[in-house]
């Protein structure tokens, strides 16, 4: 099929870039440091978790167990994501923070949850009201 100006395109892990703005942007705007622990944001998570810092989850050194199954792009439990997050979370760390790297989703879904924490509409109206429609990207969501 031939691409036109309107053709639609996934962009899957792209969008942690956008993520990571989002959380700069957040810094700029006072509500967070990437030095934080995530339990001072999020007191729903695992004890061995709350430790972690922001910027552990955003270079892949965290350690958490990933939410995604294997090599596929699908949840642990297929289809349902709020099942998938209270599953990971019963599930033991891969390594000790900050020593090793490992590609990981769950570090990404709890940056999505801390910037839903601080952003009147979520993660996505804040991206598309602060990356999105400042740039121009009318097609990008």
């Amino acid at each position: 099929m031939p691409v036109k100006v309107n053709s639609v395109f996934p962009i899957n892990s792209m969008t942690k870039a956008f993520t990571g703005v989002a959380l700069v942007q957040l810094v700029e705007q006072g509500h967070l440091s990437l030095d934080e622990e995530i339990g001072s944001h999020l007191s729903d998570l695992p004890d061995s978790w709350k430790s972690m810092k922001i910027k552990h989850l955003m270079a892949h050194t965290s350690g958490l167990p990933n939410i995604m199954s294997g090599y596929q792009a699908d949840l642990i439990v297929r289809g349902n994501p709020e099942a998938s997050w209270q599953q990971v979370k019963t599930l033991p760390l891969q390594f000790k923070k900050n020593t090793q790297f490992r590609y990981n989703q769950t570090g990404y879904v709890i940056t999505g949850k801390i910037i839903d924490k601080y952003v009147e509409g979520g993660f996505s109206k804040f991206i598309t009201d602060n990356q999105l429609i400042t740039i121009g990207m009318k097609l990008t969501s």
